[in-house]
């Protein structure tokens, strides 16, 4: 055989090999697609924690844009963690990704400063990591705000007791600190101005 001819059978087997592959990947993601488990149409859909509350864990989710395990992560805690604990976190990361305070006024031995500064490392802060703090504590709030309704009872630390008649009465949890102010579009996070500079 000549090697033209030997060159053109390699090549021929080679596409209908591949041929062969992809139209039995693309078969195989239809029946996929198509594939419901027993009981798939009448049971109620299952969030990504296995609760039976998937329609507004789900809902919740893509609002957010944030599963519930996401922001458990970022600020440390379990998913029954309290609320206070919960905020502490919250404060904590917070600030720690704050920017610095500027500092008050330039003293008279400035040029022995700015050789100890310079020594120093200068503290790393985020924008980003608290915006995504902030929407950690937002998603946990709203998690436990539709566990509370959905339930009809109270969550935990909600609700105390009055000390006449055993009745009780709703408090409102401990509101977490606002970030900074900053131009806020609708569903989306504070966005930059582009007229000030970014501190790095």
């Amino acid at each position: 055989m000549s090697l033209p001819k030997v060159a053109a059978k390699i090549v021929f087997t080679g596409t209908k090999i591949l041929g062969r592959a992809f139209a039995e990947a693309g078969r195989q993601a239809v029946r996929n697609a198509k594939y419901r488990p027993e009981g798939a149409d009448n049971a109620e859909p299952t969030g990504a924690d296995g609760s039976g509350t998937g329609n507004s864990t789900q809902k919740l989710t893509s609002d957010l844009k944030m599963t519930m395990d996401e922001a458990c992560l970022i600020l440390n805690v379990k998913k029954d963690t309290p609320l206070e604990q919960v905020t502490k976190n919250y404060e904590h990361l917070f600030k720690a990704n704050a920017p610095p305070e500027p500092p008050a006024a330039p003293e008279a031995n400035a040029p022995q400063q700015r050789s100890a500064r310079a020594k120093q490392s200068k503290p790393v802060y985020s924008h980003y990591l608290q915006s995504k703090v902030y929407r950690a504590l937002e998603r946990i709030k709203a998690e436990r705000k539709g566990k509370e309704g959905g339930e009809g009872g109270a969550g935990e630390g909600e609700v105390s007791a009055t000390s006449e008649g055993g009745a009780a009465s709703e408090t409102p949890a401990p509101a977490a600190p606002e970030p900074p102010k900053s131009k806020e579009l609708p569903g989306k996070g504070p966005t930059h101005n582009p007229n000030e500079p970014i501190q790095l």
